[in-house]
């Protein structure tokens, strides 16, 4: 099974390794560290494997808010792909991804774009992860440009998966 975990705490409220929910990301080896983002800084993992198909992203932090843009630079132009992130308290809602990386060599930014005081903990792990689940694929709806289209979610569920996915045009979506 892939998945990710939950940050586990220290003693007044520091983060330590987190520990294993699913296995998954793993080589057997656990899972990868995670890597101290302070306000204002960028910190990149680039993959040269063109077999890396896809890479797993973990953003979370001590209950602060976690303001970031995450930057996925790839083929022979670097054109970015660009995903602006916003928790108001990452401890208890961290971002959880799956970022497609298609051919050939990759370079994933983590850019922390809060204040000095509000640093995040990110990880970047190439997977062998899951494709969406059945369930979701089977209830993708189409949202035309300009679109807004809203799902109830009830008070009792924990997550949800979102899947966006174009024929090849650019994309551009808001999820709230």
């Amino acid at each position: 099974q892939v998945g990710w975990w939950a940050p586990a705490r220290l003693g007044g409220g520091r983060m330590r390794h987190p520990a294993p929910l699913m296995l998954g990301l793993s080589d057997g080896l656990g899972p990868p560290p995670l890597a101290l983002v302070q306000g204002g800084s960028l910190r990149t993992w680039s993959y040269r494997d063109a077999a890396v198909a896809r890479v797993q992203v973990l953003l979370t932090s001590d209950g602060l808010p976690l303001d970031a843009d995450l930057e996925l630079w790839h083929g022979p132009t670097n054109a970015p792909c660009k995903v602006r992130v916003y928790s108001e308290d990452a401890r208890l809602r961290p971002f959880r991804a799956t970022i497609e990386t298609p051919r050939g060599p990759n370079s994933l930014g983590v850019r922390n774009l809060g204040p000095m005081e509000y640093p995040f903990s990110a990880c970047v792990a190439a997977a062998a992860s899951a494709p969406p689940s059945s369930d979701c694929i089977c209830s993708a709806v189409s949202v035309q440009g300009g679109g807004v289209r809203t799902f109830p979610v009830l008070a009792r569920v924990e997550s949800v998966q979102v899947f966006l996915a174009t024929e090849g045009r650019p994309l551009n979506a808001r999820i709230e």
